[in-house]
């Protein structure tokens, strides 16, 4: 029983013992359960996490994906429009497109650049790889500018003139633009050609037509000006001589108005035309406006070379324009200057040729001329300029004072008329003759201030030399240039409203220059003096060429003989029968004549058989004070000797 006891005990042991393994080995399967439970629940976390973000990656690409589709098919459309609109404005570009392609060796010539150019795709591809096809001496310059670009890679651009199929080049303005890869290598080039030959046409033209003379098609006073600017710098460089001249036509204001402006207009086309022929290669002629041209010449070899030039050029001119019915004999004044003997610069030149212009028009009567600058000229301009700033601070100073000279009435023996005439003492020259103050005025500027001052004081002396008997009017002299001038009338008629009653006193003597100036504008000034009371007198009558054909026109209300005819009427049959002709045509118009410089009891004889109404001159009275005429018209100690006079024997 015991030994059943152990056995039982035993086994029960060992079923505990079992038992308590196989809990054991439970637990520990449970726990591993457990653990790989807890492993598997975080792997299943895990994956399905991971499950979730690829779905959001997947919906992510997808939405991208659907994106980038949609922006594909609008990128797509995009460029099909970009194409089409490229292809259209390739259509209707007046540029056309070039494309070399490096790596593959390709051309690419757009249809409006083949059209532009005339060529076919092939001849194309050697014109460019050679530039054969672009002008001689342009070729140069785009080489350059493509060398420029490699360097810099800069887009290029440049106007060259390229052979078009008709065999004409053509003005081409041509843009580029290189592309090289990560290496440096150039893999592409493209650019444009553009028809640019109208434009550059048009600039030409507009440049020519600022630089060249529209009539004449000779370079004018810009161009001219800007070459002799050169010329001159290079004379200095290179030492040797150039000659300026300076060239007038003679009496061209008488062709236009006796022909027509169209005459005038053919014969300054001849005369240009001639002056370009009669030079050489290296010289330049130009018109620098009117009837002014101007020469350079280079290479002067001393005087006698240079007077045989210019008498080329007189001889060039020497055969008569034809036009029409008109043989015009063209007839010049040339004054000459050269550098550097007379000047420095163009300014200097021009002037001492403009001077040595006017001592060879001083001859004008014995055809075309030409006069060499002096010094002596120049000296004398400086003089001359000295003089007119003395003649500017007498005007203000008031040096300038009046004498007067009266005409004689070859009918009465009386002087109704008094010429005033202004004298000038200077304070280093002493007495100046009006013949040298005169003109420096006017050069100077300064005769509308000196006339204002003279019209001043003739006006304000009117009501004392009135007061003498017999005497009924003054006359006073007024310049061209102050008489067209629009101040002209306002100072004389302030004048005359201060002196009441000068104006029925007062002559107006004015020279054939105003007519010639201005016709249409003297006859206005005209008719308002004589509505002012005034009348006028044409002085100097008989020196200019058209004097005849305007009295009517000027409705002047006298002349007077110019004293050259006067000095000759003793001496010359042909001066006595013009005197006697002027005479009677002004006789026939209603117009008195005025003789000046009378000298001598012939010419005064000859004078009276001519039917002249008034003398004036020396031979009667010197010019003399307002005092002094007031004395000789109390006197008047001439009237007992007229009956002897009018008893002169008469001259045949």
């Amino acid at each position: 029983m015991g030994e059943l006891m152990d056995e039982l005990t035993a086994k029960i042991a060992l079923l505990e013992r079992r038992v308590n393994r196989e809990i054991a080995s439970r637990k520990q399967s449970e726990a591993i359960l457990n653990q790989k439970s807890s492993e598997l629940y975080h792997l299943n976390f895990a994956l399905k996490k991971s499950n979730q973000a690829l779905d959001l990656r997947v919906q992510e690409r997808t939405q991208a994906l659907e994106l980038a589709v949609k922006q594909s098919e609008k990128q797509s459309a995009i460029n099909k429009k970009s194409n089409d609109r490229f292809k259209l404005a390739m259509l209707a570009s007046t540029a056309g497109i070039w494309e070399k392609n490096m790596i593959d060796d390709e051309w690419f010539f757009s249809d409006r650049l083949i059209h532009l150019i005339g060529f076919k795709k092939e001849q194309l591809i050697q014109y460019f790889e050679e530039f054969s096809f672009v002008h001689p001496e342009d070729k140069r310059l785009l080489r350059s500018t493509i060398i420029k670009h490699i360097k810099r890679r800069e887009v290029f651009d440049v106007e060259c003139r390229v052979l078009i199929s008709n065999g004409y080049y053509k003005w081409i303005w041509v843009v580029g633009q290189a592309e090289w890869d990560e290496q440096g290598k150039m893999t592409r080039i493209a650019g444009s050609f553009s028809d640019i030959n109208e434009r550059v046409e048009n600039a030409q033209m507009v440049q020519r037509m600022a630089h060249f003379d529209h009539l004449t098609q000779i370079p004018n006073r810009v161009l001219f000006t800007q070459q002799l600017d050169q010329l001159i710098q290079l004379a200095r460089e290179q030492h040797f001589v150039v000659a300026v001249l300076l060239i007038d036509l003679n009496d061209f204001k008488l062709i236009n108005d006796t022909l027509g402006h169209i005459v005038g207009d053919r014969l300054l086309q001849y005369v240009a035309s001639t002056l370009q022929n009669s030079i050489q290669s290296d010289d330049f002629a130009a018109r620098l406006g009117g009837d002014e041209f101007a020469i350079a010449l280079t290479n002067v070899q001393g005087d006698e070379n240079l007077a045989r030039r210019c008498c080329d050029i007189l001889k060039g001119l020497e055969a008569p324009l034809k036009y029409k019915s008109n043989n015009l004999q063209a007839k010049i004044s040339i004054g000459v200057a050269q550098y550097p003997e007379h000047g420095a610069n163009r300014t200097e030149l021009l002037s001492n040729a403009d001077l040595a212009m006017y001592k060879a028009k001083d001859n004008k009567a014995k055809g075309s001329q030409f006069y060499f600058c002096e010094q002596q000229l120049i000296e004398q301009r400086a003089v001359n300029v000295r003089i007119g700033q003395d003649i500017y601070s007498a005007i203000k100073n008031r040096e300038f004072y009046m004498k007067y000279q009266p005409f004689v009435d070859l009918t009465k023996g009386t002087h109704k008329m008094v010429e005033s005439l202004v004298r000038w003492k200077h304070p280093t020259l002493g007495e100046m003759s009006p013949a040298d103050f005169i003109p420096i005025a006017e050069q100077s500027g300064l005769i509308i201030e000196l006339s204002e001052l003279i019209i001043e004081m003739v006006v304000g002396e009117i009501p004392n030399l009135m007061k003498s008997r017999g005497l009924e009017r003054l006359s006073i002299n007024i310049s061209a240039g102050h008489f067209l001038s629009p101040n002209f009338l306002p100072v004389l008629i302030k004048h005359l409203d201060r002196n009441p009653g000068a104006a029925a006193h007062l002559c107006i003597e004015i020279t054939e220059s105003v007519v010639l100036d201005n016709l249409d504008l003297a006859r206005v000034v005209v008719d308002k003096l004589h509505r002012l009371g005034l009348v006028v007198s044409l002085d100097d009558f008989g020196t200019g060429y058209s004097s005849l054909s305007y009295l009517q026109l000027l409705s002047v209300d006298s002349i007077k003989l110019d004293r050259s005819f006067i000095a000759d009427l003793d001496i010359s049959r042909d001066r006595r029968t013009i005197t006697e002709s002027i005479i009677k045509l002004a006789h026939s118009l209603n117009l008195y004549v005025v003789a000046e410089g009378v000298e001598n009891a012939k010419q005064l004889d000859y004078l009276i058989k001519y039917r002249c109404d008034f003398i004036q001159g020396n031979y009667f009275y010197q010019p003399m004070s307002a005092k002094e005429l007031l004395i000789v018209q109390r006197d008047s100690q001439h009237y007992q000797k007229w009956g002897d006079i009018l008893k002169f024997e008469q001259c045949d």
